[in-house]
């Protein structure tokens, strides 16, 4: 049962609450106070004494205005996937994970069906196997619920990045703005009326400047994506070409009954061109770089015919490029290449046509690095006039709730009385000739 407040109660309660005048009733001290009380809960009044800032208050009504619109249930359809791949100790229900990649796919319901019946009517269908088909694809079914989720998955995913919906890692769920009816209502829960409990007038517009600016950037960073793009594309087919034709030229220098050649596979397959990197590949994989004047230099001045290449790591092979020692040869590079073997001859064409390619794609590379920074530097700047964009909006309730105190003060300024004129004093000139104006009248 209530107690009645007491004076000490009341000293109390003012010495909680200070800053106003108290009553001579207790009732009236406390009605005063839940007057305060409902001041100081008031959002409009807070925001025009600056206690909550314009982005706190749009903030707290975005919050407030927002509902659940997918669950994590509602587009949870990895646990399905799941369920199905742990039958058959973990090997997976075959045809149901494919009749899930073709909905993935986007087939329908009915065409899993069809489908499924297919697949499982290689050998003869069941009726159990067609009872299953019909649980399947039932209202309840695996299949349903998985078309069902998958759908929302998408949908949900896309709308996000559009900005429509957020995405709470926490809960799995995605966010979204309420329906106008409910929005409405829980507006004018915080005492809003009029324009104000109305949702879409709680919605900021960007600021058209910036936004222009954006759209501007963005068109710039198309054309220059195009630009990158083909930059791109003709440095590839350069440099490809220059690899083919510096591999050519070189295969070209041999003798042709040595170009011919052919090394089999042996037991390790069909007939293959095993390269020069099969044989001198080091531990890591890596091909050993040399250059071809290194090699053909100390081709030239070996006398024995056998070439020593060291690769690295306390690693060598040595090749013998032909003839014998004290032997009269041709050290010309056609000569040099001719005695090469054709394994020997197809990786040094090979490193040839790398260096050619590299060569080039360092040499273009600068253009295509320029036209790449150009098209990153258009899409930040984008970015940052979309960022201002909603930096500067313009919010009419906003606006609304800054210019109330102005057109209060003037409505509750009362208009001026129109003044009445004074009476005029008479000069005495005027009253004496009224006064004869009178008598002359009488006299008539």
């Amino acid at each position: 049962m209530n107690q009645p407040l007491t004076d000490k109660d009341l000293a109390a309660l003012f010495a909680y609450n200070p800053g106003f005048t108290p009553t001579t009733s207790g009732s009236g001290n406390l009605n005063l106070l839940q007057d305060i009380y409902g001041m100081a809960g008031d959002p409009v009044l807070a925001y025009q004494q600056g206690l909550v800032t314009p982005q706190l208050l749009l903030q707290m009504i975005s919050d407030q205005t927002k509902s659940t619109v997918y669950s994590f249930e509602d587009t949870d359809y990895q646990s399905i996937e799941n369920r199905a791949m742990s039958v058959g100790g973990g090997t997976g229900d075959e045809v149901l994970l494919s009749a899930f990649a073709q909905i993935r796919e986007g087939m329908s319901l009915g065409g899993v069906q069809r489908w499924l019946l297919q697949e499982w009517g290689k050998d003869g269908l069941k009726k159990e196997e067609e009872k299953v088909i019909d649980v399947l694809l039932g209202p309840n079914g695996e299949l349903a619920k998985y078309e069902e989720r998958w759908l929302n998955s998408q949908n949900a995913s896309a709308r996000e990045r559009a900005g429509e919906l957020t995405f709470d890692s926490k809960t799995g769920n995605y966010i979204g703005q309420m329906d106008d009816d409910s929005a409405r209502d829980v507006l004018k829960s915080f005492g809003f009326s009029g324009l104000l409990a109305q949702p879409a007038f709680w919605k900021s517009i960007p600021d058209d400047t910036y936004i222009q600016k954006a759209l501007a950037d963005e068109v710039a960073a198309s054309s220059k994506y195009d630009v990158y793009q083909d930059l791109s594309r003709k440095l590839l087919g350069s440099s490809t070409s220059a690899a083919q034709s510096a591999y050519t030229d070189f295969l070209s220098q041999a003798k042709p009954d040595r170009r011919s050649a052919v090394v089999r596979g042996g037991e390790r397959g069909p007939t293959t061109l095993r390269t020069r990197a099969d044989i001198l590949a080091n531990e890591d994989g890596k091909i050993p770089i040399r250059s071809r004047a290194d090699v053909l230099s100390e081709q030239q001045g070996n006398q024995d015919g056998r070439v020593t290449i060291d690769y690295g790591r306390n690693r060598s092979a040595t090749v013998r490029s032909g003839g014998g020692a004290g032997g009269q040869k041709d050290n010309s590079n056609a000569g040099i290449i001719s005695r090469l073997t054709p394994q020997e001859q197809d990786y040094w064409a090979k490193l040839a046509a790398s260096y050619a390619g590299r060569g080039v794609q360092t040499e273009g590379q600068g253009k295509v690095s320029s036209a790449k920074a150009e098209v990153d530097k258009l899409i930040e700047s984008s970015q940052e006039n979309r960022r201002l964009a909603e930096e500067n909006a313009f919010n009419p309730a906003l606006a609304l709730l800054a210019k109330a105190p102005l057109y209060a003060a003037s409505l509750s300024t009362p208009a001026a009385k129109p003044a009445k004129a004074k009476p005029r004093t008479l000069s005495d000139q005027e009253i004496e000739t009224m006064a004869s104006m009178i008598a002359g009248g009488f006299a008539g």
